[in-house]
């Protein structure tokens, strides 16, 4: 097994909490300054692009998407939907249908699929999103009838194959499939298998659902779609803290995963097999959950942290800290933000890091 070490260095300027890959670019959102940013890989250049408008974004953004030179931007909270057009850099925003009652991270995940897009559910919204990239008109689609049963449920997790789309409800450890071609929805049971406290991933033609948080002998769960067959692997990383956070990236056939707490990343491939790891130096003094997410592209993936934490990128089997705004600080930035908009205060009021720095640097 290969052996390397990784330096972590905190970044003092802006840390991307959520992002999309668009050519060159990185489009990101900081977790607490009001704007949307892009970083250009190759020229190390980062610059705000546009203004967040607080009366309809008072919170941040949970996950971002580029389909056809269009950002799509998901609300943390219940909020708005909003699209960036990358070309002409207009920013619009869309109510969430009023069907959709969870208040906090509403969607889980976006998929594309022809001319539609659909926002999987999460927690306690039923409702699978159809939305028209075309008009960007959207249409409910209801996945569990609880008004009528009263029964719970909680969706925390979905992945595409193609044109059917599994998203995960734990509350009863089923898989609700939905065909989005011919518009069907199939029930699948996971034969008492837990789903609460996983990852869901797709690997090749086969579902993995990896533990997040670590209690003790963990395992993962899988489960092929084409034989509708469940098998249970031991899980290969030992010897991890009592509360260990994990977080799971797949890229092609490669497992990577990062663990806060033992300040470590794995590679692993598809029979869980460990080939590499990664000791992370000067990382996480106070043993914390660090990094909360992560997201893979065609050439390069990423884990986000939050609380000021840089990106970690992996491309081409290089891994390293990538600091979006190296030689500025987030002070220098926000002033360039508030000038931009004539010193208007107003603008940035909810925001507790821009209150902070306004309070203490502008006359």
């Amino acid at each position: 097994m290969e052996r390397l070490e990784l330096f972590y260095e905190k970044t003092n300027g802006l840390a991307p909490f959520s992002y999309t890959v668009a050519g060159q670019w990185l489009y990101f959102c900081d977790q607490h300054v009001p704007g949307l940013f892009r970083y250009h890989f190759e020229n190390r250049v980062c610059e705000c692009v546009a203004k967040i408008n607080k009366n309809y974004i008072k919170s941040h953004f949970y996950k971002f998407y580029t389909n056809r030179n269009i950002l799509w931007m998901l609300p943390f909270l219940k909020e708005k939907i909003v699209s960036f057009d990358l070309i002409t850099q207009e920013m619009a925003y869309y109510d969430i249908p009023p069907k959709i009652e969870e208040e906090i991270i509403p969607f889980i995940d976006m998929f594309f699929w022809k001319e539609k897009a659909y926002l999987a559910p999460r927690g306690n919204n039923r409702f699978l999103i159809q939305l028209d990239l075309l008009t960007h008109e959207m249409q409910e689609i209801e996945l569990q009838e609880t008004e009528k049963s009263k029964d719970e449920y909680f969706f925390n997790g979905a992945v595409q194959f193609q044109q059917r789309i599994y998203m995960i409800e734990s509350s009863k450890g089923q898989i609700v499939l939905f065909d989005v071609d011919d518009n069907k929805k199939e029930i699948l049971s996971l034969g008492g298998h837990k789903a609460e406290g996983v990852l869901a991933r797709s690997v090749g033609e086969k579902i993995y659902f990896f533990p997040i948080m670590i209690h003790g002998d963990e395992s993962v769960l899988i489960y092929d779609i084409n034989t509708g067959c469940f098998v249970e692997k031991e899980y290969p990383i030992k010897n991890l803290p009592e509360g260990d956070v994990c977080i799971h990236v797949v890229f092609g056939s490669e497992i990577w995963v990062l663990a806060n707490k033992q300040k470590k990343i794995y590679k692993i491939n598809d029979n869980l097999d460990i080939k590499s790891e990664i000791s992370i130096r000067n990382f996480n003094e106070k043993m914390e959950e660090v990094y909360v997410s992560g997201m893979e592209f065609s050439e390069r993936f990423f884990w986000n942290g939050h609380k000021g934490n840089p990106l970690i990128q992996v491309k081409d089997g290089n891994v390293e800290i990538l600091d979006v705004s190296k030689n500025r600080t987030l002070l220098e930035i926000y002033i360039e933000m508030i000038n931009e908009s004539d010193g208007n205060k107003e603008k940035f009021d909810e925001f507790h890091i821009g209150k902070t720095i306004y309070n203490k640097t502008i006359i």
